[in-house]
């Protein structure tokens, strides 16, 4: 069962994530509405994956992910965001953000994250031969 905290503030965002989540197996989906609240969550629940929207209650969400990275350098993380592609690297360099999510999302971005979740987890379980190559 994969974990996966949603932050967000924008209730046709929620509304919009609620829809595509609920349509997802073995996934289990926790909502909140503050950044300080998914922090707080995050110190006693595990999550696979951490989306945030660009504006929560109390923060940006690149405000939330800087402050998430500090305490938890290895969470997947993805940020809805209407930024342009350059502008979004740019302002999430360093974060290790899986990917961008445009502020009307559809199953396909969803996937898009899922996805490259799935490529890192399978490289995190895997081991490396004495001859380089991967088992």
């Amino acid at each position: 069962m994969l974990g996966v905290l949603i932050v967000a503030h924008e209730k046709k965002i929620i509304d919009r994530m609620r829809k595509i989540m609920a349509d997802l197996k073995d996934v289990d989906t926790v909502f909140t509405s503050s950044g300080k609240e998914a922090m707080n969550r995050q110190k006693t629940a595990r999550f696979d994956l951490v989306i945030a929207d660009e504006a929560l209650s109390d923060m940006t969400g690149i405000e939330f992910l800087k402050q998430l990275v500090k305490v938890n350098p290895i969470v997947n993380t993805a940020l809805v965001s209407s930024l342009s592609h350059d502008d979004f690297h740019e302002a999430t360099e360093g974060l290790g953000v899986l990917g961008q999510i445009p502020v009307e999302p559809d199953w396909v971005h969803i996937e898009e994250i899922f996805n490259n979740l799935s490529k890192i987890m399978n490289l995190s379980t895997q081991k490396v031969n004495r001859k380089g190559g991967v088992e």
